[in-house]
């Protein structure tokens, strides 16, 4: 029998996770904190997958079965809705690299004139300058790296979470 909005609100979580079908592989998961994520289920291959669609409330009863009927479309064409959804989320994904390239890109370009190679400065620093001037360069741009890595990874929590 499909399930009702009123049949989820008076979902009751237990001691343990347990699951609620819609139908057509629709599936309210239940935790014991009182959480609801939406999955599908779906055979493919003759093995058997699911997606996660959201969570309830945030994603209502009938937005899940639209998404549902959407992730059912690419079944049918023989495509795996998790691995579409696993290759998106790994091509959106942001590498070390990109960071230190973001990084060098707008915190060091804005302070050096030849930004492309800005090793040189610290070579040309370490033959010219003490020691010490130089100790103090890298320490400089070591703390604004961190405070650039640590606002990075604020940002990309915020947007994936």
């Amino acid at each position: 029998m499909p399930l009702t909005d009123t049949a989820i609100k008076a979902l009751k979580p237990r001691a343990k996770r347990y699951s609620v079908t819609d139908e057509k592989g629709l599936v309210l998961e239940v935790f014991p904190t009182g959480g609801m994520l939406w999955h599908y289920r779906y055979r493919l291959n003759g093995k058997q997958e699911r997606v996660t669609l959201g969570r309830y409330p945030d994603l209502s009863l009938k937005l899940a079965r639209v998404l549902r009927g959407e992730r059912a479309t690419q079944v049918a064409f023989g495509k795996s809705p998790a691995k579409l959804k696993r290759q998106a989320k790994a091509a959106d994904a942001t590498t070390v690299a990109d960071v230190g390239g973001r990084f060098f890109r707008e915190i060091v370009a804005k302070d050096r004139k030849d930004p492309k190679i800005p090793r040189r400065y610290f070579d040309k620093q370490g033959n010219s300058s003490s020691h010490r001037h130089k100790g103090h360069v890298r320490r400089d741009h070591r703390r604004r790296a961190g405070d650039y890595l640590e606002e990075e990874g604020r940002r990309i929590r915020r947007c994936s979470g």
